[in-house]
């Protein structure tokens, strides 16, 4: 996912289930819900509205929930 930074879920994930291999694969926002079908977890860019899913938000970006400053 362009953007992320899963460096503290990799870490995370290697600390509590060491046992259990970890394989990561790129996927784009635009191709994000049929990779989906492909992986057992997976960062995603939100919005993503799928009643099938467990979606746990990570993070949010203020950044571009408030409106863009206008130039003058």
């Amino acid at each position: 996912m362009p953007g992320a930074t899963p460096g503290k879920w990799i870490d995370a994930w290697k600390q509590r289930m060491p046992h259990v291999p970890l394989e990561l694969v790129p996927i784009e926002a635009a191709t994000q819900r049929a990779a989906l079908d492909e992986v057992d977890a997976a960062l995603v860019r939100l919005p993503l509205t799928d009643e099938s899913l467990h979606i746990i938000p990570c993070t949010t970006n203020s950044r571009w929930s408030s409106p863009q400053p206008t130039r003058t």
